[in-house]
């Protein structure tokens, strides 16, 4: 018998109702099929952007290496009272290397002399975190379109953050997705740091980025393909995430999607948050500019040796 009957009422055509359930179940099945396909191509060009932003990062910093003969500091203490005591307010590397990113009018806005946090208003504002061109600005170059969390802003104080002028667990300082490898297993002050000799403990700080660093290429003795020198962050939503202005720097102790990390468990860490949206790893750019996908799976013992410049050790494969 023909698959379409005729209709009584003329000449016209139609599907019976069991064919159409068949299409329209065809139809369910091919959109099936095709989804994932069109949402790992999205994930693809999201990936190869945020691998762009590293690569662009990783030059600027370059651009600020070949003006000053060193990287900038990672970070600015204002005080010295200790590595987790101390008074950690002045700005970071990601600020530093703004007109680098062509950031040069945000730039311009900033008093390095100040604290970050005690900024000057801009006109007919009532916050120096939620005003465009100030701290709570959000700086494209820093934001992995990955991230579920986006360009939301961070909480400036609060939980595993820093003071603030607008209270606790506040969403108001600009975020950033990438941050400095500081060292191995101490963000602030390095290998072997204590609470109480923080000045002295700034030179076993491993990596080319920590606090008042002055690294050049030169000191970077396990050479620049072998040496990280940023690496990737998920931040963690409301409140909880890493600002780009001030202590910008991570350690590698935790692994990448570790235990305290948004992709690893329900606790953010700022102190070790190498992570991403990205299935299986993380993004790092090396001190020679070169901007990699690094695998979750990575042995801790190499990825502690890539975070450390001149430790001697050799690098395995990963």
């Amino acid at each position: 018998m023909s698959a379409v009957v005729r209709s009584r009422r003329g000449n016209r055509w139609a599907f019976t109702l069991v064919e159409l359930l068949v299409v329209i179940a065809i139809i369910g099945v091919l959109i099936a099929l095709l989804l994932p396909a069109v949402q790992q191509a999205r994930e693809a060009a999201r990936r190869m952007q945020c691998r762009n932003n590293f690569k662009q990062t990783a030059l600027a910093l370059h651009m600020y290496h070949d003006t000053h003969g060193v990287f900038p500091p990672g970070a600015i203490y204002s005080s010295s009272t200790g590595c987790g005591g101390g008074t950690r307010k002045g700005f970071s590397w990601s600020a530093f290397i703004l007109p680098m990113l062509e950031e040069t009018a945000l730039y311009n806005n900033l008093d390095f002399k100040k604290d970050y946090y005690l900024q000057v208003l801009a006109s007919g504002s009532t916050s120096i975190y939620t005003t465009k061109g100030n701290i709570g600005e959000v700086v494209s170059a820093y934001i992995c379109p990955s991230d579920p969390h986006g360009e939301q802003r961070v909480a400036n104080s609060g939980v595993n953050a820093y003071e603030g002028a607008n209270g606790a667990d506040t969403d108001d300082a600009g975020p950033t997705n990438l941050s400095g490898v500081a060292d191995a297993v101490q963000r602030l002050c390095g290998t072997g740091a204590t609470e109480t000799n923080f000045q002295s403990d700034l030179s076993l700080a491993g990596g080319i980025l920590h606090a008042h660093s002055k690294t050049s290429f030169g000191k970077i003795k396990d050479g620049t393909s072998n040496t990280l020198l940023i690496g990737e962050n998920q931040n963690f939503g409301p409140s909880k995430g890493v600002l780009w202005a001030s202590v910008n720097l991570a350690d590698t102790r935790n692994g990448i999607n570790g235990v305290q990390t948004g992709p690893g468990s329900s606790y953010f860490s700022r102190s070790y948050p190498f992570s991403s949206a990205h299935p299986g790893g993380c993004h790092f750019a090396l001190a020679d500019g070169s901007a990699h996908f690094v695998s979750q799976n990575i042995a801790q013992a190499t990825l502690e040796a890539l975070a450390n410049k001149a430790d001697g050790n050799v690098i395995g494969e990963y």
